[in-house]
């Protein structure tokens, strides 16, 4: 809902806090759970993909935990498929 008196900032979704919106009860919106809150990293040093953290509709960034994705990531030294042909869950992009 539109902030129509200005006092909800957008704090950007790495806060997983107000995202410039009102909630519609008097209230700023959060950024919706499912929001990114960290890119996708791949280390290449130990083969493991570490997914974007996320944000729980409720102010917080969740953490996840990192998937081992051994010679499945893009880029130097990653040994993948090449660029855009990552398996499932080995991607290296924003949602």
């Amino acid at each position: 809902m539109h902030d129509m008196h200005g006092s909800c900032m957008d704090l950007h979704p790495t806060q997983c806090q107000a995202n410039g919106l009102c909630d519609g009860n008097g209230a700023c919106a959060l950024y919706p759970s499912g929001t990114a809150c960290s890119m996708a990293t791949c280390m290449d040093s130990n083969d493991k993909k570490v997914p974007a953290d996320t944000c729980d509709g409720n102010g917080m960034c969740v953490d996840r935990r990192a998937a081992i994705c051994k010679t499945m990531c893009d880029g130097p030294g990653g040994g993948g498929p090449g660029p855009g042909k990552n398996p499932p869950g080995c991607g290296m992009s924003m949602p």
